[in-house]
């Protein structure tokens, strides 16, 4: 019996870029690894079994050339303009795909990009598009009403990686409402059909060589690369979802819990990847480290990462923890472990080619007594203190250190605590490197992400409502107030705060918009 075609564009949407007084306020990245968009892929292709037969396209919109810089509104920000504007290949580049599909999926992660989702759902929509609007990923799990309401079909809640395969064949059969884990407008109000179950993370697959080589993604999203590392890159999971439940995060509340994924099933990725000539990794886990807990392998899983990573070296890769580490972990009873730091950490730069940890993201998160009680990961200042000296003593070309601010509890005083403590690690990471390791500091301002606690806790004091500002929820914009700062005073103290521990210059990652 010959199979069903059917068409599947996967979009990965244009960038949003705020503009403040001709100053850039975040991070402008186009061809970074579109991981959601190759797993999406890779897992359509891979159904054999189906009665239909997938033709999956992804069209990143980011990274398509041209690229067009162009505003789409300006706004009052507390007395200051601020512009609006949308980076990447114009719709028209790629409206023959878009009408050509059956499904389009679009991938919405985060809260500042929905107006370039709400933007491509419009497009299609005034070219009379037949194809039915499928929108997955973090913030449409948390909001699917939002994307409903600006013309998604169906948004799917929870994992979706194999999602639009159940929704391809329901819609041959005419029972899209019946497809677990969704969310869809009925009589005007979303319906919700539960929430998808998370995947055994090992039945996920992931991209073969052909489709890993496809695409060449060569701008790493927590910096340039330093010398010797190969730009061609590619996105690593060793597991997935978290069990920390921090209010501010959404992982653990759209997620899931922590899963890891078996040793040989990560040594046959490290095969995958050489053939498909890529060398470095931007590892994208929420907790890399909890494997070597006792409820999620203990020794045996320490022993695996030390594999792992021993196998990573040897065969010539690079890499950096994007997401940063729960490195606390790295100690326990008074000893460092470290056999494992110096695994993780390792590098060598021989014959103009890098190999090891080039980066890693340090979340030091909070300084100050009452909100380090806040976050159960965190450990005594004088500990994180010993585990980085230890990490930065293997050289790492880099080290980002990560911490937030601008919350509602926040005041002057707690601002230059927060100072002092960030010089604090940043002196100690130049002096236990012997000057080898740059720290790159990273102030956060704290962002109510829909769908995490901290959306609910600070709700009487968000200004600027994600349903009607959603680019002002990133971490360099602040859309809180308190009795100390305006929204526009947070975002203002985060780049003094930037420029100041930076030496003058931003640590974010932005391109040039000329």
């Amino acid at each position: 019996m010959k199979k069903r075609r059917i068409r599947i564009a996967l979009v990965e949407v244009p960038a949003v870029v705020v503009e403040m007084e001709g100053d850039i306020l975040g991070e402008v990245l186009l061809n970074y690894p579109k991981y959601s968009q190759m797993l999406l892929a890779a897992n359509l292709c891979s159904q054999q079994a189906l009665p239909v037969e997938f033709d999956a396209e992804i069209l990143d919109l980011k990274a398509l050339a041209p690229c067009q810089i162009e505003g789409y509104r300006k706004i009052d920000y507390e007395g200051r303009r601020l512009n609006f504007l949308r980076a990447g290949a114009l719709f028209e580049a790629v409206e023959e795909n878009l009408l050509a599909a059956d499904i389009i999926g679009i991938t919405a992660n985060y809260t500042f990009e929905r107006p370039m989702v709400t933007q491509t759902m419009r497009f299609i929509r005034a070219r009379k598009g037949k194809a039915l609007i499928v929108v997955g990923g973090h913030d449409a799990t948390a909001d699917p009403k939002y994307y409903l309401q600006r013309g998604a079909d169906i948004c799917v809640l929870g994992e979706g990686e194999t999602a639009l395969q159940d929704i391809a064949l329901a819609m041959m059969e005419n029972r899209l409402s019946s497809v677990r884990g969704i969310a869809f407008l009925e009589n005007g109000n979303a319906r919700k059909n539960g929430k998808r179950p998370n995947h055994r993370f090992e039945q996920i697959t992931f991209p073969d060589a052909r489709l890993l080589a496809s695409f060449r993604f060569d701008q790493c999203p927590d910096g340039p690369f330093p010398h010797g590392v190969d730009a061609a890159m590619t996105v690593m999971e060793t597991s997935r979802g978290c069990n920390e439940r921090c209010s501010f995060c959404d992982s653990t509340f759209i997620v899931g819990r922590y899963r890891p994924l078996a040793l040989p099933l990560l040594l046959e990725r490290i095969a995958v990847m050489r053939q498909a000539g890529i060398r470095t990794l931007l590892f994208a886990d929420d907790n890399l480290l909890y494997r070597i807990l006792p409820e999620h392998g203990g020794e045996r899983g320490r022993r695996d990462l030390l594999t792992f990573f021993e196998a990573l070296f040897e065969n010539g890769f690079a890499w950096t923890f994007y997401n940063g580490l729960q490195f606390g972990l790295l100690e326990h009873n008074g000893g460092l472990d470290k056999e494992l730091i110096d695994a993780l950490f390792r590098n060598d730069c021989e014959n103009e080619r890098f190999t090891g940890c080039y980066r890693a993201y340090i979340p030091l998160e909070k300084f100050t007594q009452e909100e380090m009680a806040r976050l159960p990961k965190l450990r005594p200042l004088e500990i994180e203190q010993r585990i980085l000296s230890a990490i930065a003593q293997k050289g790492v070309p880099e080290l980002n250190l990560g911490f937030i601010l601008a919350n509602p509890r926040e005041t002057p005083q707690t601002l230059e605590e927060t100072v002092f403590w960030a010089e604090q690690f940043g002196e100690l990471v130049l002096q236990a490197s012997d000057g080898r390791t740059l720290p790159r500091f990273f102030p956060w301002c704290s962002v109510p992400i829909p769908g995490t606690p901290d959306h609910r806790y600070f709700a009487p004091n968000i200004v600027y409502p994600a349903s009607d500002y959603p680019e002002l929820y990133s971490n360099y914009t602040s859309v809180l107030r308190n009795d100390f700062f305006s929204p526009l005073d947070f975002t203002r103290e985060r780049q003094r705060i930037d420029a100041e521990l930076n030496g003058g210059r931003k640590a974010l990652h932005t391109i040039s918009l000329s």
